[in-house]
């Protein structure tokens, strides 16, 4: 297969079928494996990749895009890791702060409540 038009796209939720049709009006044609890379890079961001792996590769090639997504994913997973970890010591001081904030405005509040 190196061509995806909108008919092949019948079952995909109509945001993704107009997005397709909006970038791809004529389908789109991979002329190589680096062409086709190229393309989709483009656009990495406009569609869902894994509902088009379910739905429009066949078995082994299936298999193939959900290892690499797995891996991807884990080296996804240890970035944000580490920039989470970074971020809440960044963030520590004023969380505290505000929680300090907080429970001191809600004892003013609560005191004069009437």
């Amino acid at each position: 297969m190196n061509r995806v038009t909108a008919k092949m796209l019948t079952l995909a939720c109509g945001h993704q079928s107009t997005e397709f049709e909006r970038r791809f009006p004529r389908g789109v044609t991979f002329r190589s494996e680096a062409d086709a890379v190229k393309k989709c890079a483009a656009v990495a961001d406009a569609f869902d990749w894994s509902w088009a792996a379910r739905l429009l590769l066949p078995a082994p090639a299936r298999a193939e895009y959900f290892k690499a997504r797995a891996h991807a994913r884990g080296v996804y997973l240890k970035a944000r890791a580490a920039a989470w970890a970074e971020y809440k010591k960044a963030t520590a001081p004023a969380q505290a702060k505000y929680v300090k904030a907080m429970a001191l405005a809600w004892a003013v509040a609560f005191w004069n409540a009437e």
